[in-house]
């Protein structure tokens, strides 16, 4: 389902169905499923140790000790130890010159803001290191496996935006870029730009696959399901106050970008991707009208 105006309000051009908007952090999706994927054919394993996995962080010594017991589902499920509103590592990957993913050895110098799984703590930074397990485990630029993987050239203009900031120019809704920011960096968090059908559709297929899938989470992981924010799985929150009815949501924003994807548990999937980021209500409170 599609509404509105590319531009301004009653204004041509229309929005239409291949009409394309940034998914901001709802990029994260495929992420997600990337290195799911990997751990359904035994490539890896959600306990494996993010320094044994990355050669630059082999045989190093940690200013913080803590960063050794990093694992995957950590990262996944942001408990890793990174708290972007406490100062230190920080979430930098918005900063022009941003250390992750091609200087993760910086991970040596840190202090974490808490132990590995003790809390979730919301992170771009974890998602951004685990975009360099694939790159390893595939020996491809991350953007290229999530091309081939999910066939985008499939689609009319779904694909990440480039490294000096190149957006598709027509049937686009996608405002104009902050000409700062490092979209490689931002790739696996946020880099993403595409039609909400197609997106739709993929997500479809992947929430089919075996498990461990998007809809997972740590099975040891305390859970609030009755707060639309309290419980992050591998993929995004986990949300129910009826048994009848749970959802699996992930949404973003970045400026002038509003983006949220709703699963349930028969399999509906609902996105919605907007131009616009006026807050009148928190979208986890949009998630409980959903629902």
């Amino acid at each position: 389902c599609v509404s509105g105006w590319v531009n301004r309000l009653g204004e041509k051009p229309v929005v239409d169905v291949d009409t394309v908007y940034q998914f901001a952090s709802v990029t994260k999706i495929f992420m997600s499923d990337i290195i799911l994927d990997l751990i359904r054919t035994k490539e890896l394993n959600l306990d494996d140790k993010l320094v044994d996995l990355l050669p630059e962080l082999h045989n190093k010594i940690y200013k913080d000790k803590r960063v050794a017991d990093i694992e995957i589902q950590h990262l996944l499920s942001h408990t890793a130890g990174f708290d972007r509103e406490i100062h230190g590592v920080k979430d930098n990957i918005f900063e022009p010159n941003p250390w992750c993913p091609n200087q993760v050895e910086q991970l040596t110098k840190i202090d974490l803001q808490f132990a590995p799984g003790e809390r979730m703590a919301y992170s771009n930074t974890g998602y951004c290191l685990l975009s360099r397990v694939a790159e390893e485990k595939y020996n491809q630029r991350y953007r290229d496996v999530v091309r081939e993987q999910y066939r985008l050239n499939r689609f009319k203009s779904f694909d990440f935006i480039g490294d000096a900031g190149e957006i598709p120019t027509i049937n686009s809704a996608i405002k104009p870029l902050n000409e700062d920011l490092n979209y490689e960096s931002l790739a696996s968090s946020a880099g993403l730009y595409g039609n909400a059908s197609a997106l739709a559709n993929i997500v479809y297929k992947m929430e089919k696959s075996n498990k461990p899938h998007i809809l997972n989470r740590a099975i040891d992981t305390p859970c609030d399901f009755a707060s639309a924010r309290a419980c992050h799985g591998f993929m995004g929150y986990e949300y129910s106050t009826d048994l009848r009815l749970r959802f699996y949501w992930r949404d973003g924003g970045m400026n002038n970008v509003s983006t949220l994807l709703i699963i349930d548990d028969e399999g509906g999937v609902m996105s919605m991707l907007t131009n616009t980021r006026k807050r009148s209500i928190d979208v986890s409170e949009l998630v409980e009208i959903i629902y």
